[in-house]
């Protein structure tokens, strides 16, 4: 049943079923007030936080991207733009099957929203600032730069608050490829179409 559930979900763009840290349990749009919205956190580099390592992988760019369903026929095939940090093969394809009966307009949302998520994947920076108790997966982080410029960096993906030598200090993890309120690419191919979908990468 929870299957079914989540299939017919995964054909309402927008919409989401999501389980709060009180234990509800929730289907409705993903910007319903009843659901915990992530925050955004703005920290100063080398005065607020620190930056302590940094990770680039091509693992989830791509040159291509085509995003099919087998019933009703219907493709939408997507060339992307230049990667803002890798060089990708002009043949690295994503291929996506989403479950049978989804419309037109629900399969090119899916593609428009990849190509942003791919565009901007690729890096994974770690953090230690100032303590932050409030911070919890999924929030954003914006940071001021050195030069006084502000940056989105992405979305946090790991919290560990600890005591160092100065006192408590919170520590965390960034991903490029989540945005305030948007899953991680990972997630969000994952949520198309739960069970019934099908994701690969052909090089040729």
């Amino acid at each position: 049943m929870q299957a079914g559930i989540e299939e017919v979900i995964s054909l309402l763009p927008g919409w989401q079923m999501r389980e709060n840290t009180d234990g509800t349990v929730g289907i409705a749009p993903i910007t319903d007030s009843r659901f915990e919205q992530p925050s955004i956190y703005v920290f100063e580099r080398e005065r607020t936080c620190f930056s302590y390592d940094v990770e680039y992988s091509d693992e989830n760019t791509y040159a291509k991207l085509c995003v099919s369903c087998k019933e009703p026929a219907e493709t939408v095939s997507v060339t992307l733009p230049p990667h803002r940090w890798w060089v990708s093969s002009q043949n690295k394809t994503m291929y996506i099957t989403v479950p049978d009966g989804t419309g037109s307009a629900e399969i090119e949302a899916y593609a428009d929203e990849l190509a942003r998520l791919i565009a901007i994947s690729g890096r994974i920076e770690s953090f230690a600032g100032i303590f932050t108790p409030q911070l919890i997966i999924g929030d954003e982080i914006e940071l001021v730069e050195t030069n006084s410029k502000h940056s989105k960096t992405g979305t946090v993906t790991s919290v560990r608050h600890k005591f160092g030598k100065g006192g408590f200090i919170t520590e965390f993890t960034v991903d490029s490829s989540g945005r305030k309120g948007k899953a991680l690419l990972k997630d969000y191919v994952s949520q198309i179409g739960g069970k019934s979908t099908r994701s690969n990468v052909v090089i040729s």
